[in-house]
């Protein structure tokens, strides 16, 4: 059995908490949105309670602002031309000396489509300098802004936690370039115990937008958000992230909440860490109730150095809706130094609970590598079997476990991890199929102790879970496999579990061996006389095991537990088989009381 030491964390989140602890938050509920009028941009607000759930920075409640068509101001200043308009005509301060908060939500105004203004359409240039902002900038339909290189955005005023910088509400066909541009939040200002809503750019109901090159830090919840309405009505769509640096945020780097399209392309979201509830996430996607997150993809994103998972995928909230989707690809990346001592690997798949509902659709994780991850690089909790979405990893590697050295459990030393423990309110933890994925310790002084595992607490079991060609390299443990199925020792530890090898060169065994934890492997009797003992069908239906004896070997057997039986091709059933020299055989459970060969 594995034994890990993590204590429970209190974890808010709405109408759930992270690893199977009771929920302690309530669920703040929003006012739809209203559509655009004439001259006004329709923004949306954070509406928080003193309690508050993880993800209320999408409980919106619609306000507007009506703002003066400032097209002669511009005139004056001999700003805007055919096709741009800078800002400076506005009286944005490029020197940092004066507030430009007034002075660059009139250009926004005066530059959007909504209500036509004199200048709407043209591309709104931010010139080179420091500008400090004490307010939200307001991004409405039609926008294109370009951030000249040398542009710094000090939000570091912004008067609350709940205070986000740009914000998008209910508006489309917007294009936001930074060639570099920083934007600074006040996460050094916020109030200890407060998550607040406060975000670098929030886009919330929004379509057709695009947000490219940029440097956000030191927000008070996240740096990049992307969500709509919580009835699940006006998500956002097509949404288009590139090349952005997101550090030092207090909640997460980048949220994806609520969307129909949101493609990531490049980018580093690091150091996320201080909110009082987590999760602390480079990228979290974790759509509220009601809510969907589906076309959503990662590529090439690295993730580093945050005090939670580097990537997380949340879909059980979803499941409140019958008809739920969780869709998201992930292809390349990296994940380095992510994860904490205790809860949280690098990559983690999680449900704060059970499930009310199947979540239809996948997650699929491709050539993604995870290095020195505090922990264990990729786990699951409360992946529930028969409602989760399918968790596929394809050509997934993980590098240097316990990266530095000081996790607290041999799990907590393990590259990837499906266990479901005592603490997780599913009873059965599956969906998940593994592919061509791979652990290796290349440190002198290993730390490693497994390349993978399964395994159960009493009660608990692991289903529907299939890993082909896994591979480990300088893994501590001496016994012989790739994959630990421990599970198998467990009361109906595994079901409809498989380890498996399209080809694989078979271990060498010159000792008598318990073959509970080596499911899958295909192990060859070297010495004459020895003995392996069978896991209890029960335990572990599906899992097969594979013996041989090599050549000129004799009297290898292969016994089993209990009242357990072995059902070869040919002769007749007893609770033992001897191989003849030369010989191979793979036996499978039938999850009764048989190990049936094949």
């Amino acid at each position: 059995m594995v034994h890990d030491d993590r204590r429970p964390v209190a974890v808010e989140h709405p109408a759930r908490a992270l690893g199977g602890i009771a929920v302690t938050a309530s669920i703040d509920r929003d006012v739809p949105m209203a559509r655009p009028a004439q001259a006004t941009w329709t923004a949306a607000m954070p509406n928080r309670s003193r309690t508050r759930s993880r993800r209320n920075i999408l409980g919106l409640a619609a306000a507007a602002w009506a703002l003066p068509n400032l097209a002669a101001m511009a005139a004056d200043e001999g700003a805007a031309d055919a096709g741009h308009v800078s800002a400076l005509a506005y009286g944005a301060d490029p020197q940092g000396l004066q507030d430009s908060t007034k002075a660059l939500n009139a250009a926004l105004a005066d530059t959007m489509l909504n209500g036509r203004p004199s200048n709407a359409g043209r591309v709104l240039r931010i010139p080179k300098g420091v500008y400090v902002v004490s307010g939200t900038l307001k991004i409405g339909s039609g926008h294109r802004l370009v951030f000249e290189p040398g542009v710094r955005i000090d939000a570091t005023r912004l008067p609350s936690e709940e205070t986000s910088l740009f914000v998008a509400a209910g508006q489309s066909d917007i294009e936001l370039a930074g060639n570099g541009a920083e934007l600074i939040g006040s996460a050094a200002h916020a109030r200890h115990g407060v998550e607040g809503s406060q975000t670098g750019i929030l886009i919330y109901g929004s379509s057709n937008v695009v947000v490219r090159d940029f440097r956000l830090r030191g927000f008070a919840t996240d740096g990049l958000c992307v969500g709509g309405e919580s009835s699940g009505n006006r998500p956002s769509r097509n949404v288009r992230i590139e090349n952005c640096e997101v550090r030092e945020c207090r909640r997460n780097a980048l949220s994806i909440v609520g969307c129909d399209g949101c493609v990531v392309v490049g980018g580093l979201f690091a150091a996320s860490a201080g909110a009082p509830h987590g999760p602390w996430a480079g990228i979290d996607v974790e759509p509220n109730e009601n809510q969907q997150a589906i076309g959503v993809k990662l590529v090439n994103v690295r993730t580093q150095d945050n005090a939670g998972p580097g990537l997380l995928f949340v879909p059980g909230a979803s499941s409140v809706r019958k008809d739920a989707r969780f869709d998201v690809e992930v292809v390349g990346g990296e994940s380095h130094g992510d994860g904490s001592l205790d809860d949280y690997p690098a990559v983690r798949f999680a449900c704060g609970g059970l499930m009310a509902n199947p979540v239809a659709g996948q997650v699929a994780l491709r050539k993604f590598q995870v290095v020195s991850p505090k922990s264990s690089g990729v786990g699951f909790t409360n992946w529930d079997a028969d409602k989760a979405p399918l968790a596929l990893l394809e050509d997934v590697s993980v590098l240097d476990p316990d990266g530095t050295g000081n996790a607290r459990s041999n799990a907590a030393r393990t590259g990837f991890v499906i266990y479901c423990d005592h603490r997780q309110a599913v009873q059965a933890l599956g969906n998940i199929r593994l592919v061509r994925c791979r652990a290796e310790d290349r440190r002198k002084d290993a730390r490693m102790v497994r390349g993978g595992i399964l395994a159960v607490d009493p009660g608990k079991s692991v289903r529907k879970v299939a890993v082909v060609d896994f591979s480990v390299k300088n893994a501590l443990s001496t016994l012989k496999y790739d994959f630990s199925t421990l599970a198998s020792e467990v009361p109906g530890g595994l079901a409809d579990a498989s380890v498996e090898y399209t080809k694989q060169a078979a271990v060498d065994m010159d000792t008598d061996a318990s073959l509970h934890e080596m499911g899958g492997r295909s192990l060859r009797a070297t010495r004459s006389g020895l003995h392996f003992l069978l896991p209890q069908a029960a335990n572990c239906r599906g899992l097969a095991m594979i013996v041989s004896a090599a050549d000129a070997v004799q009297g290898t057997t292969i016994a089993t537990e209990g009242g357990d039986h072995i059902r070869p091709a040919r002769g007749a059933e007893g609770r033992q088989l001897i191989l003849a020299p030369g010989r191979l055989v793979t036996l499978k459970s039938d999850g009764g009381s048989a190990w049936v060969e094949q």
